[in-house]
């Protein structure tokens, strides 16, 4: 089925494509203003007697060789038809638990737990790349049914057609295979095609997926790949005849077995000019990676070598804090430079709203490339955080694969500054520490004998050095990362920093891991920053994670989006205070102020909406292990601190873009609960 002509003409699309200045002169993104001829597509698949597989107990399952993947890709409206006959939909978070039990089997008190929550009729559902059917005893595995199911295949976000293919979400033009889409286009002389072409699903029969370009009828590019469930994209420019062709047709197709694929980061563009460029920017988080990891901050030398080298050539923040003692919130005021009640991201159902403006967003606009690799958990496009990035990949797994992706990222190179972001669950629980650090540090952390991912009557003692050794892997990713960068020659036109979303807690106050309180151990992070012009030395604090957005365009020389919180990180005045807020779904809730070396903790107010009582109050500069409360004491300070919060930062508490509600899927439910996330 051919995709609707769009009538484009170069001039007018360029104008469009550049508005708001987010485009150099002469390239237009395919991916903007588009919208596919079918924006979901009908699929029906036979499945007959030899294809499903018993798991017990009446529960069968079959591939469907079309794959689904959280809410973007998910197989809408599907039914199962025998004959004339419709069997019921269970609900699909059975399914999606089903489905993560399939490598470890699917054992006899699940089976029990499963069936005793299902309709007493024969029923069915899907899960990803998955259909389970349930016969009850009056049924028997019938010859041949009918699935039938919607394939979602993007949706237009900030003015971008977004694609998700399994892990992977970015700017393109989606595609069936046996379907095509036409654009009707002026193309420049001398021009540039550039693409990436990816597709997500499986089949048995080792069947590739083609992928083809044609200009004006005429093949321009075509390539086989492999189907891939992991999705690695494969990079192309395509060189157009020297002419310029008023009116072209450039029409995109995809043959192969059943998947979603697209064209991805689809540009056209004339020869790159010579200008100089933007410097280039990469943002490294390392999730729970606690500030006295690092020797400038009082750590021990040998944990962080690399990362102790970046901090000699570096400006280092002394005391920066995160504006939340977990994950979501935090990294929403990282990309968005607000508070988290401000962005409205500060409850696990909660998402990043598209009215936040992210650094992402304001980067684009002024012509950089935008990418990100995470490990997924909250960093992830379900709680909004893929706002700006043209390419998003979140993915769990080992570090080495995420920089692996990272490195494909960086080697992406389309003559534009990019702005990467790369995030790692490296140190976060479970702990979990690699051969080579138990080897290096195992004697001096008292390694011998922990086992990795700790049972929960672990000694805390013990619990802090298998995070200390995962720490130490943290670092040594962020030295294989900043390899890449020296070998490509990248260093000295690129700005570099390193951060962290907040600590994580070994019992100092009575707590374990994070998410619980605003002490020290839990919102102390480092704050390190290298690039052109960044001259080595430290930045007195306090500085807020919410400041860095500010502190990239000020160190770019590009004007900060207004609503951000300010002023930059490295900027020689800092703010009068900085916050951290509990965000926890739980009671108390408990919000913080630092101001200069002076620190309260309150608790808040129902819902969050203001400060209600002082629960404690500490002079860091004397006490910064926070052992010596003055909440009780006859010093007036805290008091004071607190009222002049009340009085005129308030507004904190408030949401300064709309909310959004996170649509979490069953699947991410259990890799939070797996990561420690038992409730909010």
């Amino acid at each position: 089925m051919v995709g609707r002509d769009r009538l484009l003409g170069f001039v007018s699309l360029l104008a469009a494509a550049c508005s708001g200045g987010d485009a150099p002169a002469g390239r237009i993104d395919l991916s903007r203003g588009f919208a596919p001829a079918e924006a979901r597509v009908e699929v029906e698949i036979e499945i007959e007697r030899a294809d499903w597989e018993a798991l017990g107990d009446g529960i069968w399952r079959t591939r469907m060789l079309v794959p689904t993947y959280r809410a973007e890709n998910a197989a809408t409206r599907p039914t199962l038809a025998v004959g004339e006959r419709e069997l019921t939909l269970f609900d699909r978070r059975w399914a999606s638990a089903l489905w993560a039990r399939l490598p470890d089997g699917v054992d006899a008190d699940m089976r029990a737990a499963f069936l005793d929550r299902l309709p007493r009729e024969s029923t069915f559902s899907v899960a990803r790349d998955t259909a389970f059917l349930v016969l009850r005893d009056t049924d028997e595995l019938f010859e041949q049914a009918t699935l039938r199911l919607a394939l979602e295949l993007g949706a237009e976000q900030d003015g971008f057609w977004r694609v998700a293919l399994g892990p992977l979400k970015a700017n393109g033009i989606p595609l069936f295979p046996g379907r095509a889409e036409e654009l009707s286009i002026d193309l420049p002389a001398n021009g540039l095609l550039r693409f990436a072409t990816a597709a997500f699903g499986h089949t048995e029969d080792g069947r590739p997926v083609r992928f083809r370009v044609l200009v004006d009828g005429r093949t321009s590019f075509e390539v086989e790949q492999p189907l891939d469930e992991c999705v690695r994209a494969q990079r192309h420019v395509v060189r157009l005849d020297g002419t310029r062709r008023p009116g072209a047709t450039l029409r995109f197709e995809v043959d192969g077995p059943p998947c979603v694929a697209a064209f991805l980061n689809p540009v056209l563009e004339r020869e790159p000019p010579d200008d100089p460029r933007l410097p280039n920017v990469v943002l490294v988080s390392a999730d729970t990676f606690r500030a006295d990891n690092l020797a400038v901050y009082g750590g021990l030398p040998e944990l962080t070598p690399h990362l102790n080298r970046f901090a000699e050539g570096a400006r280092v923040v002394r005391v920066a804090h995160a504006t939340s003692s977990w994950t979501l919130p935090s990294h929403a005021s990282m990309l968005a430079g607000l508070y988290p009640h401000q962005a409205a991201a500060d409850t696990r159902a909660s998402r990043l709203s598209e009215d936040a403006r992210t650094l992402a967003e304001v980067l684009r606009e002024h012509g950089y490339r935008t990418g990100a690799v995470t490990e997924r958990g909250f960093v992830s496009r379900t709680y909004g955080l893929d706002q700006g990035f043209e390419w998003f990949h979140e993915e769990q797994g080992p570090v080495e694969s995420t920089l692996e992706l990272f490195e494909e990222l960086l080697d992406a190179d389309d003559g534009r500054p990019f702005f990467l972001f790369f995030h790692s669950y490296r140190a976060h629980h479970p702990y979990v520490v690699s051969p080579r650090t138990r080897e290096r540090l195992g004697a001096q952390l008292g390694l011998a004998g922990l086992p990795d991912d700790p049972p929960a009557q672990t000694p805390t003692a013990d619990l802090l050095a298998l995070y200390r050794g995962g720490s130490a892997d943290m670092d040594a990713a962020f030295g294989a990362l900043w390899s890449m960068l020296r070998a490509r020659g990248l260093l000295a036109d690129t700005f570099v920093v390193f951060t962290s979303d907040h600590g994580e807690a070994f019992g100092e106050h009575g707590v374990q891991r994070h998410g619980s309180g605003v002490w020290e151990e839990l919102v102390r992070v480092p704050l390190i920053v290298s690039g052109p012009g960044v001259a080595a030395g430290f930045v007195d604090g306090p500085r807020s994670l919410a400041s860095v957005p500010t502190t990239i365009c000020e160190l770019l020389g590009l004007p900060p989006w207004p609503a951000w919180s300010g002023p930059g990180a490295l900027a020689a005045a800092g703010p009068g205070a900085v916050y951290a807020f509990q965000c926890s779904g739980g009671a108390p809730n408990h919000a913080a102020i630092i101001a200069g070396q002076r620190k309260v903790i309150a608790t808040t107010s129902r819902g969050d909406s203001g400060l209600a009582d002082l629960a404690h109050a500490y002079d860091l500069s004397r006490d910064p292990a926070e052992r010596r409360d003055l909440a009780d004491s006859e010093v007036a300070w805290p008091r004071e601190l607190m009222q002049r919060f009340s009085e005129r930062e308030r507004f904190l508490f408030e949401a300064t873009v709309g909310g959004a509600a996170a649509a979490v899927s069953q699947e991410q439910e259990d890799e939070l609960r797996a990561m420690g996330y038992a409730g909010d």
